[in-house]
């Protein structure tokens, strides 16, 4: 990354259309193989352990519940974590994000076009602030990853998306899912029953 040091002598603010939050949409690819993982999970650990008929039950029951409360609110875990969890959504997601254009003039004499993009950190920058920016130079203009303005004493920087948590969440899951069928947890499983028929007798 790269450092420049300058003032800034004029300074645009606007909001445009963000790109696709991309790690949000490979979550929703993963929630819906887990849609079809979980029903073949849940009925195999049913079948194994209380048999048939519990098992068929327990899948029926599942398909009643989706049916009722809506594939949405049970297999989208962005969604409801949006929605419990406000600063979980994306800007980019939500299509507007807000975006600082300036010019900064270097104390060699350079003037630098500069772009911000997205929620800031910190306080945003006015004209006449005196600033210390790293990024990355693109096409002419200067992508400013963070930084620091020396007037106001506070950083200058754009919040980091969560969505890649949530992505990290859906994959966990319909990797536990995935390993569950190839038999990784059946001795665990069995142990586990045991102790607990155990301590009930």
């Amino acid at each position: 990354m790269e450092t420049i040091s300058g003032r800034i002598t004029y300074i645009r603010i606007y909001e445009e259309e963000g790109g696709r939050d991309w790690a949000l949409s490979l979550s929703k690819v993963f929630w819906y193989l887990i849609c079809v993982l979980f029903p073949i999970s849940l009925f195999r650990f049913l079948n194994d352990y209380f048999g048939l008929l519990t098992a068929g039950l327990g899948v029926l029951i599942l398909a009643l519940l989706i049916r009722f409360f809506g594939p949405s609110n049970l297999v989208m875990l962005d969604e409801l974590l949006s929605r419990i969890f406000p600063s979980f959504r994306s800007a980019i997601r939500l299509g507007r994000i807000r975006v600082h254009k300036f010019r900064l003039n270097t104390k060699e004499g350079r003037v630098i076009a500069c772009i911000l993009k997205g929620a800031l950190v910190g306080a945003g920058p006015f004209t006449g602030d005196t600033v210390t920016l790293e990024g990355v130079s693109k096409k002419g203009m200067f992508h400013v990853g963070r930084g620091f303005n020396e007037e106001t004493g506070s950083l200058l920087g754009i919040k980091a998306p969560r969505s890649k948590w949530i992505l990290l969440g859906t994959v966990a899951i319909a990797g536990l899912n995935t390993l569950y069928l190839a038999g990784i947890f059946d001795e665990s499983i069995l142990n586990l029953i045991e102790r607990f028929l155990e301590r009930v007798k």
